[in-house]
């Protein structure tokens, strides 16, 4: 089963090294980074065989970016999860909502708790 994600990038500053490992411990099979950046913002070291890069500098906005990436995977991936670039998780939480999506059909969207570090909401 092919399990999809997507990040958007705009000017990203921060390290997006760690997430993009997160991810790869997690079942997630195909990563898309859109980078709305005006000049490419990302290490292109840091892709693999598993990750797209799409340079976007027009900028069309978060959603866009996002729905850019999903367009090139529907019908190909069973699940897409949609990520920011400043957060963090546990990989095994990945397999947990999957889990959770198979036993519940009727369920089309979640959205999982979200806390800064340390543990407020």
């Amino acid at each position: 089963m092919m399990v999809s994600s997507s990040i958007v990038l705009y000017n990203t500053k921060k390290d997006i090294e760690e997430i993009i490992k997160i991810v790869f411990q997690s079942p997630i099979t195909k990563l898309f980074l859109i980078d709305h950046s005006k000049i490419k913002s990302l290490d292109l070291k840091l892709l693999n065989s598993k990750t797209e890069y799409i340079h976007n500098p027009l900028n069309p906005g978060y959603g866009a970016g996002h729905n850019m990436a999903i367009k090139r995977i529907i019908n190909k991936s069973k699940y897409h999860f949609v990520l920011n670039p400043d957060i963090s998780f546990n990989p095994d939480d990945v397999q947990i909502i999957i889990d959770y999506m198979e036993k519940n059909p009727d369920v089309g969207l979640v959205m999982p708790r979200v806390v800064y570090p340390d543990g407020s909401l």
